[in-house]
């Protein structure tokens, strides 16, 4: 299953480490470079850097 998560922040950060260790195909959008760099550097699991808001993404 794909999974998107806007936000890498507490919650969307939890969310992500948890189902990539299920093995689930995770995609984390954020607009901070830090946050998912800390995140995607230790998790398998892809990164966007952007407003989740955004209709353009």
């Amino acid at each position: 299953m794909k999974i998107i998560i806007a936000g890498a922040y507490a919650i969307g950060t939890y969310l992500a480490k948890l189902l990539s260790r299920n093995k689930q195909d995770i995609i984390l959008i954020d607009d901070n470079a830090e946050n998912l760099e800390r995140v995607g550097r230790d998790y398998d699991l892809m990164t966007i850097e952007a407003s989740p808001t955004s209709i353009k993404l």
